[in-house]
């Protein structure tokens, strides 16, 4: 009876077993689902097959012993916890799925993983370019405090220079009027006529005095001696269609005088303007740019120079002295 019990049962495979037969599972999941589904047809017939082996071999045993109903009991006791222990071992769907679900839980560690590094390498070339960005921008703004340093230096170099330039336009301006004052202190005694008849291009000094001393006679009717005049020449190329003007310079300003007090009589400027010559001061080359821009003014009427001083007639009747042309301007504007 006992060597009867004792029948060759079906070796199970612990669940650590199956676990480390997962590759071959893996790979067996992998098939044809038809294979799987007769697969798991044949496991649940062996087991139902076993079953009833152990059903049989205790019918039997309980025919032939007295005690047959104790031990069937017995027997049916076992094949139960059998049967419940059977039930509880995870089936081969469930292996397998736990085993997709560690390669899927283990592919998500290694996606992760690599996930990590990427973003650690991304975080440390990102903190790479922000230093450089830092150090670059930190040199950028050393760069613009030099730059602002340079403008602010160059800044104050150029209001010193303008400083100096105004300066030194004041002192050339002042250093013109004093030239300009000196020249034409040296022609106080010189006068300039225009319109005395010009009659040959080798015209002798005396010539020349002769010819002012007969003008001043015929016009003027004033006596003039060769010796009052210390030169007299004529200015220019010679030309017969028009006659050159004359420099004479008397030995005293006297003579000078004379001749210009005899300007003021109205009559003697009109035998003159008949006679179209003119008599009037030698002036520089400034002086005569300024009496020439005051006879463009409108509010101008007349524009002269006596004894070296510039003067000019308004057309409100007022006889105002020009010294510069900052004067005409300033003039100019007012009467506008």
């Amino acid at each position: 009876m006992d060597s009867q019990q004792e029948t060759p049962k079906r070796p199970r495979e612990s669940f650590s077993e199956s676990h480390e037969e997962s590759p071959e599972m893996s790979r067996a999941s992998k098939g044809n689902k038809k294979n799987k589904h007769k697969k798991k047809n044949k496991q649940e017939n062996k087991k139902q097959k076993t079953l009833e082996f152990f059903t049989n071999k205790a019918a039997e045993e309980s025919c032939e012993s007295p005690n047959s109903c104790e031990e069937y009991v017995s027997l049916d006791k076992r094949l139960e916890r059998i049967e419940t222990i059977l039930s509880s071992l995870p089936s081969k769907s469930d292996l397998q799925n736990l085993l997709t679900r560690e390669q899927h839980e283990k592919s998500m560690r290694h996606l992760e993983a690599k996930f990590n590094t990427q973003i650690d390498t991304l975080k440390h070339a990102q903190s790479t370019e922000i230093e450089k960005l830092d150090s670059k921008l930190l040199e950028l703004e050393h760069q613009n405090r030099n730059l602002e340093h340079q403008v602010k230096k160059l800044t104050t170099d150029n209001e010193n220079f303008k400083n100096q330039l105004e300066c030194l336009f004041y002192n050339n301006e002042e250093t013109l009027h004093s030239i300009n004052d000196l020249e034409q202190h040296g022609r106080a005694n010189s006068i300039r006529i225009s319109g005395v008849d010009d009659r040959k291009n080798d015209e002798t000094v005396e010539e020349t005095v002769q010819a002012i001393i007969t003008m001043c006679k015929g016009t003027l009717n004033l006596d003039i001696d060769s010796k009052e005049i210390d030169v007299a020449h004529r200015l220019g190329s010679y030309t017969e269609k028009r006659s050159r003007n004359i420099i004479c310079k008397f030995v005293q300003r006297r003579t000078k005088f004379k001749i210009m007090d005899q300007l003021r009589s109205v009559d003697k400027r009109n035998v003159l303007k008949n006679k179209g010559i003119t008599i009037r001061d030698d002036t520089t080359s400034y002086n005569q740019s300024i009496i020439e821009r005051a006879r463009q003014c409108p509010f101008i009427l007349r524009a002269w120079c006596s004894n070296g001083k510039i003067k000019v007639k308004t057309n409100c009747g007022d006889t105002v002295q020009i010294i510069s042309e900052e004067d005409l301007d300033y003039l100019w504007g007012s009467l506008a």
